[in-house]
């Protein structure tokens, strides 16, 4: 369950406290801070949530900052022929120890093929630290209760602008060895955070 005021989480299955995905990239220092500018993250999180009710059906009336971002969307899912199975599809890899929340869980009927699709609402452009981020979810939902049987073929991502027409989708294969590179990086963020906490132990230890 995601902590919405420090997006930390309680795992879905070890029932344990979790750092998110983004949070060990943002501490590894792989994600650039020119993404989160004030106000910008409030308008991505706006914006997500308006097109999770639109893949859930639900009918929303969003003031025109948000509602500008709908039709591009719809336009790329006529186009590309993609469905969404699932939205906001909250995650856990209890054996690496960390959570996370995808953005859409994908299918392509013409393919047969099961997708990880990020939904960015940026200027910036492509930034490979998003190709990591998938790659942290895709080895997160094999184990989640109800897709764990998913073989997800590929990921990919979207960036949502103002003006754009339609969308393009962003293939994230451009990272080798991708898959071993993202558990290291996870494995190293927990070292450190032991190293850090048995430090503070020692320290504290020795001062009293």
């Amino acid at each position: 369950m995601l902590n919405v005021t420090d997006h930390s989480y309680v795992g879905m299955l070890s029932n344990l406290p979790r750092e998110s995905v983004t949070t060990i990239l943002a501490k590894e220092g792989l994600i650039d801070k020119a993404h989160y500018k004030d106000g910008f993250q409030s308008l991505g999180t706006n914006v997500h949530l308006l097109l999770h009710a639109f893949d859930k059906k639900l009918r929303v009336k969003a003031p025109e900052m948000y509602a500008r971002y709908l039709p591009p969307y719809q336009r790329f899912l006529e186009h590309t022929g993609l469905q969404v199975v699932d939205s906001e599809v909250e995650i856990e890899n209890p054996i690496l120890g960390y959570a996370g929340m995808l953005d859409k869980l994908m299918f392509h009927p013409q393919t047969g093929e099961y997708g990880i699709m990020d939904v960015k609402v940026s200027s910036m452009g492509y930034a490979a630290w998003t190709e990591y981020q998938t790659e942290g979810y895709a080895q997160g939902i094999v184990w989640h209760p109800k897709y764990k049987g998913i073989e997800i073929k590929w990921r990919g991502g979207i960036i949502m602008t103002p003006a754009c027409e339609i969308p393009k989708l962003i293939p994230h294969n451009r990272i080798k060895d991708i898959g071993k590179k993202w558990q290291a990086i996870v494995i190293a963020h927990h070292a450190k955070v032991e190293a850090k906490v048995y430090m503070e132990d020692l320290t504290e230890q020795n001062g009293s």
